[in-house]
């Protein structure tokens, strides 16, 4: 029974204590559920709308782990940089995350001062030593809580350099993230991811 069922259940029995109750109940019910997503979170934040920013990020990524030989068998892990731009703002943070081959699937968190970027990855090899996929933002933590989206991503194996003991992936992913644009009690507009 919805709210306009109730509210003439209380017309026709006029005056019925227990029926304008429930239309008093199933009505103020019915505005709480569409007014919830305006409500303030305990921080004084009102979500107000989606906004979709342009993502460019470079990571430099050095194997920490590997068992098998990927990519064609096994899996390996992997901590990196990971710079560049989300939005207008310039981001330097860090990367970590494994990938399980031959299926070439993986999960993987970006960090950065603001909070963090939760990913997965699907990728496929191009060519040896070069791959390419895309990569499924499902969340995260602070400012990028509520980011979403799918990136692309290429990558190429580098030789070590130096004293490096392992090669270097450089993995350059773009696309749009879309996060919640809130405002704050002082009217201040924010994204939340």
């Amino acid at each position: 029974m919805n709210a306009s069922t109730h509210i003439m259940t209380a017309r026709r029995t006029a005056g019925s204590p227990i029926t304008v109750r429930r239309a008093v109940v199933a009505l103020s019910a019915s505005v709480l559920a569409l007014a919830t997503p305006f409500l303030p979170d305990a921080m004084g934040h009102v979500a107000a709308k989606k906004a979709r920013e342009p993502v460019a990020i470079t990571q430099v990524l050095f194997q920490t782990f590997s068992i098998g030989s990927p990519p064609a068998s096994g899996m390996n892990a992997g901590v990196g940089t990971s710079d560049g731009r989300i939005g207008a703002a310039v981001v330097h943070g860090a990367v970590r995350g494994a990938n399980v081959y031959l299926t070439f699937i993986g999960s993987w968190i970006m960090f950065y001062p603001h909070g963090s970027i939760n990913f997965s990855i699907r990728g496929h090899t191009v060519a040896p030593g070069n791959f390419a996929g895309t990569a499924e933002v499902s969340g995260g933590t602070g400012k990028y809580r509520s980011a979403r989206g799918t990136l692309t991503f290429t990558a190429q194996v580098q030789p070590p350099q130096g004293g490096e003991s392992s090669p270097v992936i450089v993995r350059k992913m773009s696309g749009v993230l879309t996060f919640a644009v809130i405002t704050t009690r002082a009217g201040d507009r924010a994204r939340s991811g």
